[in-house]
C-alpha cells in the first residue's frame, strides 16, 4: 500500500510533465505533490514532506495567479496578403486543410 502511494505520486508527476495547457499542468503536479506528502508521512520522511510542502505553497500560488490573469490577446484585422499572414497560412495549410477534410464527415 505505501509504496502504491509513492508510485501514484510519480505517476502524477510524471503525467504533469506531458501537459501543454499550465493549468492542467499545475493541477497534476498538486495531486503529486500532496501524494508525496502523504508518501513521506507513511515512511516517516521529514526532507520529502518539508520538500514537497514547498513545492505544493508556490504551485498554490501559481495556480491562483493563473486563475487571475486575463488573457493579453487582441484580434486585428489584416489582409490575406500580409507577409504574416502568408507565412501562417503557407506553414499551416497541410494541417487545417486535414481538419477540414474531417469536419465534412461529420
Amino acid at each position: 500500500m505505501i509504496v502504491f502511494v509513492g508510485y501514484l505520486a510519480s505517476a502524477f508527476l510524471a503525467v504533469s510533465l506531458l501537459m501543454s495547457n499550465a493549468f492542467k499542468f499545475r493541477w497534476y503536479n498538486l495531486a503529486g505533490q500532496i501524494a508525496f506528502i502523504i508518501y513521506g508521512y507513511l515512511i516517516n520522511a521529514m526532507p520529502v514532506i518539508i520538500a514537497n510542502v514547498i513545492l505544493m505553497i508556490i504551485n498554490i500560488y501559481q495556480i491562483i495567479q493563473l486563475y487571475k490573469s486575463k488573457e493579453a490577446f487582441d484580434v486585428i484585422p489584416i489582409k490575406e496578403s500580409d507577409p504574416l499572414a502568408e507565412r501562417f497560412i503557407e506553414r499551416n495549410k497541410k494541417r487545417y486543410w486535414n481538419i477540414f477534410q474531417s469536419l465534412k464527415s461529420i
